[in-house]
């Protein structure tokens, strides 16, 4: 599945997105200072169907994921799953009893109560819950977090990896893409999918070529300012071409 991940409140934006073809979008609620999650909700009404939707809510914290599923998206992304402990606490608070220990509320999730019964009856199957390894010490547990009933997948994201272990600013470092390898041999063993952002389209060939099922590449504002950019390198002349800045990879 190939997707970006959402940073801008901008419906419009997500839905052409969406239009474009992409199979996900990862609406990013962890480092998107402008999306609360009534922000998030909209975003979720503008985007068809046939493009699936996850939201990384701020922290491993059953109010925070219960508020983020109740906008009626199709699963969350949970950061700082470190141990099996954190992804047990995770999936509780994603999935209601007796699964686990979700809240009941009213929302759009519930078709605002027109479906309400429905809803708790069939919400936990398919409501996914991805765990994100940013940190070495869930690469260290890696086969426990993927023992967890109820974990969907594992999302890795290289430059967070990179400065757990030493090497900020270096996702492509050999140790952390050594790591990264770790993880993706274990969810393959395990039968659970794994996710990778990657950002840039180089970088996302680099990933299909070694694996992957979950495919995040770049995000909105990344991707319109490398097209812009490299509409400029196309149609500006070399005596009044503007330095290119390389966008910062916030991810």
């Amino acid at each position: 599945m190939l997707g970006t991940v959402v940073t801008v409140d901008s419906p419009e934006v997500s839905e052409a997105l969406a239009c474009c073809g992409l199979d996900w979008l990862l609406i990013d609620m962890e480092h998107a200072p402008t999306l609360d999650a009534g922000r998030v909700q909209r975003i979720i009404q503008a985007i068809p169907p046939s493009c699936r939707t996850v939201v990384r809510v701020p922290a491993n914290d059953g109010s925070w994921i219960g508020m983020a599923l109740d906008t009626g998206c199709d699963g969350v992304l949970i950061p700082n799953v470190e141990t099996p402990a954190d992804a047990v606490r995770a999936v509780s608070a994603a999935k209601y009893p007796l699964a686990g220990r979700r809240r009941v509320g009213v929302a759009r999730a519930h078709g605002y109560g027109t479906r309400f019964d429905e809803y708790l009856r069939t919400a936990n199957d398919p409501i996914a819950v991805i765990v994100q390894v940013e940190d070495e010490a869930a690469v260290d547990n890696t086969d426990g977090i993927l023992a967890v009933p109820g974990v969907a997948a594992a999302f890795v994201v290289p430059s967070g990896l990179s400065d757990s272990m030493g090497w900020p600013g270096t996702p492509d470092h050999r140790a952390v893409i050594a790591a990264i390898d770790h993880v993706r041999v274990r969810c393959r063993e395990a039968g659970v999918p794994i996710g990778v952002f990657a950002p840039d389209p180089t970088a996302a060939v680099e990933q299909t070529d070694r694996g992957v099922d979950l495919l995040a590449v770049g995000t909105d504002l990344t991707l319109l300012t490398d097209s812009v950019h490299a509409a400029l390198a196309q149609l500006r002349g070399p005596s009044d071409r503007l330095p290119l800045v390389e966008p910062r990879r916030a991810y």
